[in-house]
Formats: structure tokens, C-alpha cells, sequence
């Protein structure tokens, strides 16, 4: 057997099929709990900064920076004042990451 291509680029890619991304399931449980774990799953704003992350991941900032700087970045990019809140990108970041249309990067 031929050793796997070496190959010059690789890249993870997050993708999100369908239902509630806060709400993971565990096999053979409903509403994303086990019957013996009481535990509380993330909460909303750790989902929404979650679902950010990986947009902004799938659009090329994947820099491992804190998710301010990272969301500055893209709001340079973008060529929009620079808060580096997550509230002042959703709507475009979402927009563009389901349109497939990062912004030039500048």
C-alpha cells in the first residue's frame, strides 16, 4: 500500500446539520439529558459564541486569539468600525459564512 499524499494545506471545517446546535444529544435520552446527570448543557450565549467561532473558523480567522481580536479582525475586513463585539457582527458574519462569501482580506 502507496503512504498517504503529503498535501501543502489543510483545513478543519465545522458544519452544523440541522436542529439546535445548544442542544446536543446523548444517545437514548431526550432533550439533550440523561436521566442520571443532572448537568445543564452551555448556555445560550455560550452556543451563540460557539456557532461564531466556527463561522468565523470556516471563514479563515482561525488564529486561536480571543474572540474579540478575532471578531475585530473580521470587522476590519469587513471595513466596519472595530468593536470587537460579537453582537455588531452576527447578522453579516452569518450572512456571509451561509453565502460561502468571506470578505477580502485587507
Amino acid at each position: 500500500m502507496s503512504p498517504a499524499p503529503e498535501y501543502e494545506f489543510e483545513l478543519e471545517v465545522f458544519i452544523d446539520i440541522g436542529g439546535d446546535p445548544a442542544a446536543e444529544r446523548t444517545p437514548g435520552t431526550m432533550q439533550g439529558t440523561d436521566s442520571g446527570n443532572s448537568s445543564p448543557g452551555p448556555s445560550n450565549e455560550q452556543a451563540e459564541e460557539g456557532s461564531a467561532r466556527r463561522r468565523l473558523h470556516n471563514l479563515g480567522y482561525t488564529t486561536g486569539e480571543p474572540l474579540g481580536i478575532i471578531v475585530k479582525a473580521f470587522q476590519h475586513d469587513c471595513q466596519k468600525k472595530e468593536t470587537g463585539e460579537l453582537k455588531d457582527i452576527e447578522d453579516e458574519l452569518k450572512q456571509r459564512h451561509d453565502s460561502c462569501n468571506p470578505p477580502l482580506r485587507s
